[in-house]
Formats: structure tokens, sequence, C-alpha cells
């Protein structure tokens, strides 16, 4: 009997270290505070100037992206990151990839830094993982920095020897004007049988048609992915390219339904998904236009005070449910972006 009393006195010690322990955690001021500035954001609330001069330094890229919505006082912040990259001895990727994030979030770091220890990390013997190659050859195209962006996915394959790399390197190599190589990737991968990203292939398919003078295969690309894949975020960027090339027919059939698409959302409760706040509005207007846009094809941006700062949000309109919102989400997450859900009543 002594035993087990005893035995119920230990589990109930350890069921209230754990309820301790999890309170603890619950209530971490960095982990609470960037929640519950998130949570404002998406209920569309505007934080006070107390509560922002509250939260805690940033520790991640997504701390930090955060806090650039509802503040400018991070000019700083990747010289920081950039001085941790150079102290640092053998983890110094992993400050170089929060790096990598926060440009991919927005801020726009010093190039030279960045193609210094591009030719560091391919160099390096420790390779990190396939992610951090993407990344890096996400911020190289961004900054249309081609040759090394060529590298790095060509580097990333070799790890992963994952087909829809080859839908990278195929973009890459059209930037670069080699027109032959990007044809055979583009071949390898339709023939693989791969269907995932399949929007992509047809979108690269049609630009390097465009590019070798076939406008009408061109087109028959271009439409194969609004007509294919409706959901798609890239349906947008396709049917803009349709109305570059001229057809009046399919111009029209676009435009009425996009605008009576986009009245009809507008008029009813919907979701956004916010993806920058900037303080000029040219900053603002070349991230809409750098935008993929989501299957409802608008992009807005909207005007909002923020303690007396005026900040201009970019924001894609989703749809009526968050299931949708959520989705793409999580494709501009695997594009290396960030952002938010807002709920407009």
């Amino acid at each position: 009997m002594a035993e087990e009393n005893l035995n119920r006195y230990a589990a109930s010690l350890l069921i209230s270290l754990l309820i301790v322990l999890a309170s603890l955690f619950v209530s971490s001021p960095v982990v609470g505070s960037y929640l519950q500035l998130e949570e404002k954001l998406e209920e569309s609330e505007i934080p006070s100037a107390e509560f922002v001069d509250q939260l805690p330094e940033p520790q991640t890229a997504r701390q930090y992206w955060l806090l650039s919505q509802v503040t400018e006082e991070l000019s700083l912040a990747l010289e920081r990151v950039e001085k941790a990259v150079e102290k640092a001895e053998d983890d110094w990727i992993a400050y170089f990839d929060d790096w990598l994030q926060m440009n991919l979030l927005g801020f726009q770091g010093d190039n030279e830094f960045f193609v210094d220890h591009l030719v560091k990390l391919l160099e390096s013997e420790k390779k990190p993982d396939t992610a951090v190659f993407l990344r890096a050859g996400r911020v190289a195209e961004e900054q249309q920095l081609y040759s090394h962006a060529r590298e790095l996915y060509e580097e990333a394959y070799r790890m992963s020897d994952n087909y829809q790399l080859k839908l990278k390197l195929a973009r890459v190599l059209l930037q670069l004007g080699k027109l032959e190589q990007a044809d055979r990737l583009l071949e390898d991968y339709f023939l693989s049988g791969v269907e995932e990203q399949r929007p992509d292939y047809w979108l690269i398919r049609g630009e390097f048609y465009e590019l070798s003078g076939a406008d009408t295969d061109a087109y028959l690309a271009y439409s194969h992915l609004v007509d294919n894949y409706p959901e798609a975020l890239l349906v947008v960027e396709a049917e803009k390219r349709i109305e570059r090339l001229g057809d009046m027919e399919g111009l029209d059939r676009l435009s009425d339904r996009r605008v009576a698409r986009q009245k009809s959302l507008l008029e009813k409760p919907h979701y956004r998904v916010q993806v920058g706040a900037f303080r000029r509005r040219s900053e603002a207007e070349t991230k809409k236009q750098n935008l993929l846009p989501g299957p409802e094809e608008m992009v807005l941006i909207t005007e909002a005070e923020v303690n007396g700062q005026l900040f201009y949000r970019v924001q894609v309109v989703t749809g009526a449910e968050r299931s949708t919102a959520q989705n793409y989400l999580k494709k501009l997450s695997e594009r290396g972006l960030d952002g938010f859900i807002v709920h407009v009543d």
C-alpha cells in the first residue's frame, strides 16, 4: 500500500510539473507576443504603439516579417544577420539561410554580400540540405543573377534528382538564352509523367515558344493552362500573356469572366492573404507586379495608418472560404514567400 501511494504521489508531481512547463511555454513572451501580433493583423486590428514597443527582439525571419507590417524600424535587421554570418564559423550556413528567407520575405539584401556567400556555399565541403540551394536560387533569380541561379539549381538537382527542378532550370536557361537546353529539360519533364507543377510546365513551355517566335504555339500552351488548371496560381499570368499575344476573342472572354467574378466576390464577406506592407506606394506596386495572384485573380493595394504612419498593404483576394486562403498561403510558402490571412466582412 505504501509503495502504491508513493507511485501515485510521484505521478501527481510529474503531472503538476508538466502543467507548469506547458504554462511557461504558452506564456513565453517571444512566442505569445508574435502570435498575438499575427492574430491582430488577421482581424485587421491596428496594434497600438505600446504593444509594438513591448514586442521582444525578433528571432526568426517570420517574426522580422510580421514586425515589418507595422513598423519601418527594421533597416538594420539584415545588417545584423549579415554580421552573424561573418562571425559564425561552422554554423554560418544556418545564418545565411535566415538571410535568404528574409530576402524572400521582402527585405532587400546587399548584392555583393549575396554573391560572395553564394560562391562560398557552392564550394563548401559541408553541404546544406536541398532547401537552402532552392532558396538561394530563388533569390538569385529575383536579383537576375541567372548564371548563379543555374549553378544553385543544378547542385540541388544533383542532391535530390527531383524532376521538378528541371522546370526551375529550364526557366533560368530561357533567361540565359539557352533555348535548346531548356527545350530538352521541358521535354524530359513532360515525358516523366510527373503531374505536380504541370501548370508551371505549360507557362514555361509557352515562354519557350514565344522566345522561339512561335506565337501560335505559345497561345495554345497558355490556353491549355487556363482551360485545364483553372484554380492554379499561374492562371492569371497565362491570361496576361494571352492578352499580350493579342487574341481579341480570348481577351473578351477572359475580361468578362474576370470582371463578373471580382464584382461578385468583393460584395460579400471574403478572405485575403496579406503579402506585404510598405511605406512607399511604388514598393507596393512592385510587389504587386511580381506577385503570382490567387485563384480569384485579384491583387489589391489598401492603405492603413499604423501609429501615425501610412502603410500600403498588398493583399491577394482568395475567395469566400478560409480553406482557399490557407491553400494559397501554403503555395506561397512553397515558393519561399510569406503572408497571413485577413478576413473582410
